[in-house]
């Protein structure tokens, strides 16, 4: 009786020993993901949610920014943002012209935002779609890049690009332009 007391006291412990084991290695796989995590926001500086960013001045607000998630690279001096959405604004009876896209980045050195893909704007009774939106603040200009459509109650149009001359209040389609014009609209409106 005295063996079969032995034999099982063994491989109690072994059990003990395999468990231990096995728990050991479960704890440092789950409990090592921080390092991951730190790898992931290592060359970041700044994570926001609702993040409204107002640029403007004498007064007036010239554009303003909200993004969902955005995060701020000060190396690189770029703020990247999750469902960005931008409204220009043009002070005078036009109205804004408001952009939106899945995700887009802010270059402050650089004074250019870009948005992609899937870049939805608006500006008035006018709907801009393309893959890419690029505002330049220095030259005050809204280029649409890629599978440029422009649809309007009277006019629908496609290009490769698209420029809006925010100082000019005027639209320039470049590259494989194509127009339809509905002309019972227009012949009803003198």
């Amino acid at each position: 009786m005295v063996a079969g007391i032995g034999r099982r006291l063994i491989s109690f412990g072994l059990f003990l020993l395999v468990l231990a084991g096995t728990a050991w290695i479960i704890w440092t796989q789950f409990s090592d993901s921080s390092p991951n995590l730190q790898s992931v926001y290592e060359d970041l500086d700044v994570a926001v949610e609702d993040l409204r960013l107002v640029q403007g001045g004498k007064g007036q607000r010239t554009w303003e920014l909200i993004a969902r998630h955005s995060r701020y690279i000060r190396d690189e001096s770029r703020i990247e943002f999750d469902q960005p959405r931008i409204t220009f604004y043009k002070h005078d009876e036009s109205g804004p012209i408001k952009a939106r896209a899945p995700r887009g980045e802010y270059l402050q050195d650089q004074g250019i935002a870009r948005l992609w893909p899937q870049v939805t704007a608006t500006y008035g009774q006018t709907t801009v779609h393309s893959q890419r939106m690029l505002f330049d603040q220095k030259d005050q200009e809204i280029t649409f890049e890629s599978q440029v459509t422009i649809n309007h109650p009277q006019v629908n149009a496609t290009s490769n690009t698209a420029v809006i001359d925010l100082q000019e209040n005027q639209l320039i389609l470049t590259g494989d332009v194509e127009v339809e014009i509905d002309d019972a609209d227009i012949g009803s409106n003198p």
